[in-house]
């Protein structure tokens, strides 16, 4: 699920840590709301 945009891997990290929550709290209200 990483794009990486910069050739940086510490940027990488970041915004597949900020992305991974995001999809979980999505998953669990699409549960929730089926």
């Amino acid at each position: 699920m990483a794009v990486r945009i910069t050739d940086s891997d510490e940027e990488s990290i970041v915004a597949e840590i900020n992305i991974t929550p995001l999809t979980d709290i999505f998953l669990v209200l699409l549960i929730i709301f089926m």
